[in-house]
């Protein structure tokens, strides 16, 4: 098992908060995006490089993590499909690395990867996204989101 330091903090994110684990593609965006942009000092910089994009900030670089988290070999994520689109959630492995990422954090950053996550999990798509725009408004730039 090979695991980036990204991957580490992605999946102690997901582990984080009160909400289950799983997240929608847009809600992954989001939560990585604002880790990025809130705690990333404490990170050791940025883990991502987000564009504005269609509806907000993304990288596909964070698709391709989870992707690889859910490989055989690492089997810390497991990817649910659906008819509309593919969620994430943590499998049991990942849920135990996760907890145990997070004991090793700053409580600061702690709980502030446990607020971003069940904020973004609050919220339905429509309103992730007004939320994202109206506090980052720069990536709005590329948006094809209509209100």
């Amino acid at each position: 098992m090979c695991v980036t330091p990204r991957q580490e903090i992605m999946v102690a994110a997901m582990a984080a908060g009160s909400s289950d684990s799983e997240v929608t593609p847009v809600q992954a965006q989001k939560l990585f995006f604002l880790i990025d942009q809130n705690v990333a000092v404490d990170l050791g910089g940025p883990q991502y490089n987000f564009k504005a994009y269609d509806y907000g900030p993304f990288d596909s670089a964070v698709y391709a993590d989870l992707d690889s988290l859910a490989l055989p070999e690492q089997g810390m994520v497991e990817i649910v499909r659906n008819e509309r689109y593919r969620t994430y959630r943590l499998t049991e492995r990942g849920r135990q690395f996760g907890t145990a990422k997070l004991s090793q954090l700053d409580p600061r950053v702690k709980d502030y990867f446990a607020r971003a996550k069940d904020w973004v999990k609050s919220l339905s798509f429509q309103e992730l996204i007004r939320a994202i725009y109206q506090a980052y408004p720069a990536m709005r730039a590329n948006s094809i989101f209509r209100e």
